[in-house]
């Protein structure tokens, strides 16, 4: 957001705030003019150091059943998707997004890609709301029916991913990116509720952006998943816009000698299972609540072994025309997955004249999911208040938890020079 700033006086002056997660795995900071009188704006980022790890499979850290279906099974850690749906769980982020083409019969619009790759910045990503009940819109092994996400910490950050689908009528390609910029829709003169809208994808893309691609297969045996981070060039994939962090083969989290102790790894359901959810597939004869078989897809990734960062604001779930970087995007689920983030804030005077004592406050919140530890807090104007912010309680924020302090300062003569 941007404000305005008048000219004159001496300005109140600018806080960078930095902080990291509790685990350690991830950076995210926070920079600008600080609401309040004057001006007010704020922009984050993320970056990340490769650590000394014991490095553990996606499927075996004990925190999520990636099982091949959704059902907590026994109730408590490891979680599966049943549990986060109905609000238990451990996760500290979890979203879940209904993108269901057909509900009992019901005709039901739904905003599918027009024109998007994984290799194109989110600016040139075009949507078109198609109604799912009529032919070609999109086909029903591509039509994503809901998808799902969830994030872990405890000195390793670990992500959960899945999506099911309306048929299993032949081999789906699948993606999923955790996006670190806030990504929406902008429709262009529409509305979401008529068909043929169509509009663009507000956000960009940043460095440590993470795509995980992988596919339902007609066998049901999951034998490949990359994990891709955003570089924006320099690149060793997807023409220098992405890097290569993780390509296995035999993967499937169900095959404990190889796929469970992947760094990465992905399972489709082999059997009817339970949906913890409304759920209702394509096929004639289909049994409401029930993933028949290749339905259900899901997987993880041990994000921190990978030497990645965790700090994403969005997910998004997609199937693609091919497994090729430059694929056709079709179907896709999006939704706000806020694992960190700080909100901070400056109270008092925009301007002051030299000589005048001013009084201020400085609040900071902790939006995200996890626990932050404080690394500084610098005002351009007032100076290193990092060791007043710890004294006040901001040394150490849990998720949701904020704290303020006080700061006094009068203007030297030299201030307007």
């Amino acid at each position: 957001m941007t404000g305005f700033r008048s000219p004159l006086g001496v300005r109140r002056g600018v806080l960078f705030l930095s902080a990291v997660l509790a685990t350690a795995v991830g950076v995210a900071s926070c920079n600008g003019d600080l609401p309040g009188p004057g001006s007010d704006s704020i922009s984050t980022s993320t970056s990340v150091s490769r650590q000394e790890l014991e490095e553990e499979g996606a499927a075996s850290s004990g925190y999520f059943e990636l099982d091949r279906n959704a059902m907590d099974q026994p109730a408590g850690l490891p979680d599966d998707w049943s549990s986060l749906f109905n609000g238990a769980g451990n996760a500290n982020a979890f979203v879940f997004v209904s993108d269901k083409g057909l509900q009992s019969g019901t005709a039901v619009l739904d905003p599918i890609f027009k024109s998007a790759s994984d290799v194109n910045e989110i600016s040139t990503w075009n949507f078109v709301v198609a109604d799912s009940t009529k032919p070609g819109a999109l086909p029903p092994k591509d039509n994503t029916t809901n998808a799902y996400a969830a994030a872990y910490f405890n000195g390793q950050m670990f992500l959960f991913f899945g999506q099911d689908r309306f048929t299993a009528n032949g081999t789906s390609d699948v993606g999923f990116w955790f996006l670190k910029s806030e990504v929406g829709l902008v429709p262009a003169g529409c509305t979401l509720d008529t068909a043929g809208c169509t509009g663009t994808f507000s956000g960009t893309h940043q460095v440590g952006d993470v795509l995980v691609l992988s596919a339902f297969t007609n066998g049901g045996h999951v034998d490949s998943i990359e994990v891709l981070e955003w570089v924006g060039s320099g690149g060793n994939a997807g023409g220098g816009v992405l890097q290569l962090k993780f390509k296995g083969t035999d993967v499937d989290c169900s095959d404990t000698m190889t796929g469970a102790k992947a760094l990465a790894c992905a399972t489709v359901n082999q059997k009817t299972e339970d949906a913890p959810w409304t759920y209702l597939a394509g096929e004639t004869g289909s049994e409401a609540g029930k993933f028949p078989t290749r339905h259900f897809f899901e997987g993880g990734i041990n994000l921190s072994a990978l030497g990645l960062a965790g700090c994403f604001n969005t997910f998004l779930s997609e199937t693609r025309s091919s497994s090729s970087l430059t694929a056709q995007l079709k179907d896709f689920a999006l939704g706000d997955f806020k694992v960190c983030g700080v909100d901070v804030d400056k109270s008092g005077p925009a301007l002051s004249k030299v000589g005048d004592s001013n009084n201020y406050t400085f609040s900071i919140t902790n939006t995200g999911a996890a626990a932050l530890v404080l690394q500084s807090a610098i005002d351009d104007k007032l100076g290193d208040l990092t060791s007043t912010a710890v004294t006040a309680g901001c040394g150490s924020l849990a998720a949701g938890a904020g704290c303020s302090f006080p700061v006094s300062h009068t203007p030297p003569a030299d201030a307007l020079s």
